[in-house]
């Protein structure tokens, strides 16, 4: 065998058996709590992923790497930890299916939608009562100002500009 093929930097580079990565996966559940998952074996990744925390603790031991984790369960991650007799982690967002409420929260039906006159005085009730200041969505001095000067803060920074097509209003 060509002496590279068993040094890497100077250090002996150790060849990983099922056995030994089966043996690690378990050692790193036991601690951390939690299977590894492609990135905790792959520090280049995690630190992409601005995964740092991870990084750290691949350095924290003698883990194999991600490709010589797979490489014995068919180049499958989720096979070397499933051989470990764990569950691997799931890729993407932990979504509940539709309907299933959040442990301890009541779901509430669909509000109807709401005219702007109702929402206006929802929006005076709740003014009153929490002595919050209420500033109507258009139809304020101030609101109309700061639209006004829009046009203006255009004409500064574009003096050329010649005609400006953008929506109005918020109706229905």
């Amino acid at each position: 065998m060509h002496p590279s093929a068993n040094t890497a930097g100077g250090r002996r580079v150790t060849r990983w058996s099922r056995e030994s990565i089966i043996e690690k996966i378990r050692e790193w559940n036991d601690a951390y709590g939690e299977p590894p998952c492609s990135a905790d074996w792959n520090p280049s990744l995690a630190r992409w992923r601005a995964q740092e925390w991870r990084a750290e603790r691949y350095r924290e031991g003698i883990w194999p790497s991600t490709n010589a984790a797979k490489r014995p369960f068919g180049g499958s991650f989720d096979a070397a930890v499933r051989a470990a007799g764990l569950e691997p982690h799931r890729s993407g967002p932990r979504r509940r299916p539709a309907g299933v409420a959040r442990p301890d929260v009541e779901q509430r039906a669909p509000m109807a939608p709401r005219s702007v006159d109702e929402a206006l005085l929802a929006a005076h009730d709740y003014a009153e009562r929490t002595d919050a200041v209420l500033i109507h969505p258009f139809d304020h001095p101030d609101v109309i100002a700061g639209q006004g000067s829009v046009g203006l803060e255009i004409l500064e920074q574009c003096p050329e500009v010649r005609t400006i097509i953008t929506g109005i209003g918020g109706g229905t």
